[in-house]
C-alpha cells in the first residue's frame, strides 16, 4: 500500500477522536495509566506475562469443543490448526471482542479484530513463542437493543438504517441465541444496496457463508462466528463462543472464588472507580453493576443472581453460569492463554477497575493494548475536500462546518456583494444617526445601537439562508457529495462506531481488506515501541 492510501491522521491525545479516557491511556507518563499493572509498551512486561503463561493449556474438555466448533462452522485450515495449538499448550493468544450484530457488528469491531490479528503476529515475532488471535464473540450479552441495528450507505453514500423485529425483544434473552432468520432482511438490503459497488462479490460470499452456518440451525451467534472466520481465514483466527457448555465448566471455579471474595472484589473495583474520575476519566462501572456479577443462565435467557443466590448456585452443578462484565474479562484471562486484550475506549474504561479484582481472584491479567482506529473516506469525499481546499482531518472531524466557507461560495457574486455593501451601508448609517440622536435625548444613542444589533443579526441570518440554498443546491448537483456529512460522521459519532463493517469491504473488496491489515499492523508497530497513536484516514475505492 503506498502512502497515497492514508489521507490524514488524527492524534489520539492532541485530536482526541477516541475521547480523553482513551488520550489518557495512551499519553505517556499520564498517571491514569498507573491504575494498569503492565503497560503495553514495555517488553519486560510482555516477556513475564509468556514465562508465567507459557505452557498453559485449554482444558480438554474444551479444546476437543472448540475444535469441534470450528469445524461446524466450516472454518479453514489455519484456524483449526491454531485451535489445536491453544488445546496443546502450544501457543498462547490476544483476544479482541465485540457482540454480535445483524451485518457483523460495527465498523470498530472489524478494526479490533485486525489488530488482534497484527497484535499476534507481532509477539509471535519479537517473543519468540506462537500467539494466535481469539474473536471473542460476546454471545451471552442480553442488550438486544444495542446490538439490534445495522447502518450502511449506497452508491452515492445515501444512508440506510435496518434493525432486526423487536418482537424478538425479551427481557434476559441472550443476543446470540436469537434465530439466524432474524438477520436475513437486513443481509437481503444491504446486498441490493451494494450490487453495483467494487467489492460486492466478496461481501456476497462473506454473507453466503453466514447463510450456510444459518442453515445448520445456526443462530445469530453463530452467523457473525462464520463472517469472523470466513474474513480472517488466512490470519488463523479462532473464535471463542462463551456459551459452550465446556467453557461455562472451565470457568466456574473462578465464579466459586468470585461469590466467596465478592465484597472484596466489589469495594476494590469502586475504589478505582473513584480514582480514575479523580484523573478526570470515565468510569466503567457503576456501583449498582458492581454489587454482584454472576448470571444463572436457562436454554436461551440469563436472569442476574442476587448476592444470597451465589452460594446455592455454585453448589448446584446444573446452574448454568454466565459472567456480567465485570468478570467477563478475568474468565477470559482464566480459561484462555491470554496474554493481551485489544480494547477501545469504553474498554479501557472498566479494564481501569479491575487490576484488583484480578489480584483478589488470582488470575494473571492480559495486558491492555488500545485498538486500531480509522474512518473509511471514499472518493467523493476526497473530491469534495480538494474542491473546498479543506483538510482531510477537518472534513472526517466536522464535514458540514468544514464545508460550510465552500457552500458559501456557491451565492451568486453579486447577491454576496450587495448584502455585503448593505450590511456596510447600514451599519455606517446607523452609527451616525446614534451620535447624531444624542442631541434629542442622551438615552438614544443606546436605543440605536440595541437596533443595529437586531438589524446585523437579521441581515446574518440572511446571509446564512444564502448559504444553505447554494448548499441545497450544490449537494443536488453533485449528488455523490450529498450524503458526505452522514457517511463520515453518522449521528455526529465516528463513522467506525455506526457503520457496519462490511461496508468498506463492499467498497474496496480485498484491496479494502489488505489496507485494513497493513494500517493495523502499523499501529500494533507504532504501540509497542511507544510511538504516539492515531486514527487513521484511509481512502477507499477504485483509483484510491
Amino acid at each position: 500500500m503506498t502512502t497515497l492510501a492514508v489521507r490524514g491522521r488524527l492524534d489520539l491525545v492532541a485530536d482526541l477522536p477516541l475521547g480523553r479516557t482513551m488520550a489518557a491511556f495512551v499519553r505517556p507518563g499520564d498517571p491514569y495509566g498507573a491504575l494498569f499493572p503492565a503497560r503495553y509498551d514495555d517488553p519486560a512486561a510482555w516477556r513475564a506475562l509468556v514465562a508465567r503463561r507459557r505452557g498453559q493449556s485449554l482444558a480438554p474438555p474444551l479444546g476437543a469443543a472448540l475444535l469441534r466448533f470450528h469445524e461446524r462452522l466450516g472454518a479453514g485450515e489455519a484456524s483449526r490448526a491454531n485451535v489445536r495449538a491453544l488445546a496443546e499448550g502450544r501457543a498462547l493468544c490476544v483476544v479482541a471482542g465485540q457482540q454480535p450484530g445483524p451485518l457483523g457488528g460495527p465498523l470498530y469491531s472489524w478494526h479490533k479484530t485486525h489488530a488482534a490479528v497484527a497484535l499476534a503476529a507481532t509477539l509471535t515475532r519479537t517473543l519468540e513463542v506462537p500467539v494466535v488471535p481469539v474473536f471473542w464473540n460476546a454471545t451471552e450479552d442480553d442488550d438486544f437493543d444495542e446490538i439490534a441495528g445495522a447502518a450502511w450507505a449506497g452508491p452515492d453514500l445515501e444512508p440506510h438504517e435496518q434493525a432486526l423485529s423487536r418482537d424478538a425483544r425479551e427481557e434476559g434473552r441472550l443476543v446470540g441465541s436469537l434465530p439466524a432468520g432474524l438477520a436475513a432482511p437486513v443481509w437481503r438490503a444491504a446486498r441490493g444496496t451494494w450490487s453495483s459497488l467494487p467489492g460486492s462479490a466478496r461481501v456476497a460470499r462473506l454473507l453466503d457463508t453466514a447463510g450456510l452456518a444459518a442453515e445448520r440451525d445456526g443462530d445469530l451467534g453463530d452467523v457473525v462466528s462464520s463472517l469472523f472466520l470466513a474474513t480472517f481465514s488466512e490470519d488463523g483466527l479462532v473464535v471463542v463462543d462463551p456459551r459452550l457448555p465446556e467453557f461455562r465448566a472451565a470457568a466456574r471455579p473462578l465464579y466459586a472464588r468470585y461469590v466467596e471474595r465478592r465484597a472484596v472484589v466489589r469495594d476494590a473495583v469502586d475504589a478505582a472507580g473513584d480514582r480514575a474520575e479523580a484523573l478526570g476519566a470515565a468510569r466503567g462501572f457503576t456501583p449498582i453493576q458492581t454489587d454482584f456479577a454472576l448470571f444463572a443462565v436457562q436454554g436461551d435467557r440469563r436472569r442476574r443472581l442476587a448476592p444470597l443466590e451465589g452460594p446455592e448456585a455454585i453448589a448446584d452443578s446444573a446452574v448454568a453460569l454466565a459472567p456480567g462484565a465485570l468478570l467477563r474479562p478475568i474468565a477470559q484471562d482464566l480459561v484462555l492463554p491470554s496474554l493481551g486484550l485489544v480494547a477501545g475506549p469504553g474498554e479501557v474504561a472498566y479494564l481501569a477497575q479491575l487490576p484488583a479484582a484480578y489480584e483478589a481472584l488470582e488470575v494473571p491479567a492480559s495486558i491492555v493494548v488500545p485498538r486500531w482506529t480509522a474512518t473509511w473516506l471514499p472518493l467523493p469525499a476526497l473530491g469534495a475536500a480538494e474542491s473546498a481546499g479543506v483538510t482531510i482531518e477537518a472534513l472526517v472531524t466536522d464535514p458540514e462546518r468544514a464545508l460550510a466557507a465552500f457552500y458559501t461560495l456557491g451565492v451568486p457574486p453579486e447577491l454576496a456583494r450587495e448584502l455585503a455593501a448593505l450590511k456596510v451601508h447600514l451599519r455606517a448609517s446607523l452609527d451616525s444617526i446614534g451620535e447624531d440622536s444624542r442631541a434629542l435625548d442622551a438615552s438614544l444613542p443606546e436605543f440605536v445601537r440595541a437596533t443595529a444589533a437586531r438589524v446585523d443579526w437579521r441581515l446574518g441570518r440572511l446571509e446564512a439562508g444564502f448559504a444553505r440554498k447554494a448548499r441545497r443546491r450544490w449537494k443536488r448537483d453533485h449528488p455523490a457529495h450529498a450524503h458526505l456529512a452522514s457517511y463520515l460522521r453518522p449521528h455526529g459519532k465516528l463513522q467506525e462506531r455506526t457503520i457496519a463493517w462490511l461496508d468498506p469491504v463492499a467498497r474496496g473488496g480485498l484491496a479494502a481488506e489488505a489496507r485494513a491489515r497493513e494500517r493495523a499492523a502499523a499501529h500494533v508497530a507504532d504501540a509497542l515501541a511507544g510511538r504516539s497513536l492515531a486514527h487513521d484516514v484511509l481512502a477507499i475505492g477504485d483509483g484510491a
